[in-house]
């Protein structure tokens, strides 16, 4: 009965340090829809399988009332917890999303999400990329990509594929910016011919907000390992909501 105790007030540590966690992830490095768009969960499962269950496991198998090297035990179960959990959170936290990039190609505009290490090395200087996520409304912070106006160099750009990392190229977030992302929001014929799923999904948006179509502005978003669309409210001039629809 000794055993079973210490392994529900262990489990019960170890869940509240874990929430704590999750709460720390989900509302300041990998706000919704994030979490899941940029993989945050799969880096921190480990963490979470050790941490919420190995560990309160192998109490209920080492605890025994009276046994000499019991504090020695617990300890390195606990180190071990620790140890999992500041590994899982290193991680994490390296391949957050620092931006959520803007650019207009042709008429289109969509943001894709960037991590640190894809855009240091293009950036002006490391008190740039801080001044960028300064008094920024956003989160991750938005910001825009200053196209080349030749056109043989924004093809260039557009084949790469890289146009959203070259940091050296980013212009902070203002109303004028935000203006051009709420202007190039999807058209509403691409909504017509959504499958049922999605086009549900979107009606069901638009519902719960009381909003008509024209409120709002549905812009693609990339991610790390989902695509999905991003949504503005044009009068509150903030982010709404997303919607689970892959972008054209």
């Amino acid at each position: 009965m000794q055993k079973i105790k210490a392994a529900l007030i262990h489990f019960s540590f170890s869940l509240l340090l874990f929430s704590l966690v999750m709460a720390l992830l989900v509302l300041h490095w990998y706000p919704l829809p994030y979490f899941w768009a940029e993989g945050a969960w799969e880096g921190v499962r480990i963490a979470a399988l050790v941490d919420v269950v190995l560990g309160p496991l192998l109490t209920l198998i080492v605890y025994r009332q009276g046994k000499k090297s019991l504090k020695l035990d617990l300890g390195l179960i606990a180190l071990v917890q620790i140890s999992a959990l500041l590994w899982g959170l290193y991680n994490i936290y390296q391949v957050r999303p620092v931006f959520a990039v803007f650019g207009n190609i042709a008429g289109q505009g969509e943001l894709n999400t960037v991590m640190l290490d894809q855009i240091k090395d293009t950036a002006k200087s490391p008190d740039a990329l801080v001044s960028l996520a300064k008094n920024n409304p956003f989160n991750p912070p938005l910001v825009f990509v200053s196209l080349p106006s030749d056109r043989k160099a924004l093809y260039k750009l557009m084949f790469s594929q890289v146009y959203f990392k070259q940091a050296d190229r980013y212009q902070p977030y203002s109303d004028i910016n935000l203006n051009a992302v709420l202007e190039t929001g999807l058209r509403r014929k691409f909504f017509d011919g959504l499958k049922a799923k999605e086009k549900q999904e979107f009606e069901r948006f638009l519902a719960k907000h009381n909003g008509r179509f024209d409120d709002y502005s549905f812009v693609p978003l990339h991610c790390r390992y989902e695509a999905l669309l991003l949504v503005f409210d044009k009068k509150q001039r903030n982010v709404a909501g997303y919607l689970n629809i892959t972008p054209p």
